[in-house]
């Protein structure tokens, strides 16, 4: 009779307990705010609007929050939707840098995106 090595007996076994269930995530987006010299900048203010009028007219702001001390932050439980972003240190601002995405954020997707304050 063959022996079957305890090893493979407990991968068939554990294997066999777990199951794959792909589920929608909502969407997240996370900020990551740079200097102008590429240093990280911990406690900044990243505003977050839902359309370019509201971004530019300082209107119906959806929520505030400071960057950690890698210089970022993650929005979680978004909609899909184009977000617009004000991010604010002092008397640095990301206006002349990236304060938007081109395609909506999509179920299960975290998008990146690098802005740099001067």
């Amino acid at each position: 009779m063959k022996k079957i090595p305890i090893y493979l007996i407990c991968f068939l076994v554990l294997n066999a307990c777990i199951e794959e269930e792909h589920i929608a995530v909502p969407p997240q987006l996370k900020i990551i705010v740079t200097s102008i010299t590429g240093n990280i900048v911990p406690g900044a203010s990243i505003s977050l609007y839902g359309s370019e009028n509201d971004y530019k007219e300082d209107l119906n702001l959806i929520i505030t929050k400071q960057t950690d001390e890698d210089g970022a932050y993650i929005f979680k439980d978004l909609d899909e939707v184009i977000y617009y972003f004000n991010v604010e240190k002092g008397q640095q601002n990301n206006q002349f840098d990236i304060t938007f995405f081109k395609a909506p954020l999509q179920n299960g997707e975290r998008k990146i995106i690098h802005t740099v304050i001067k």
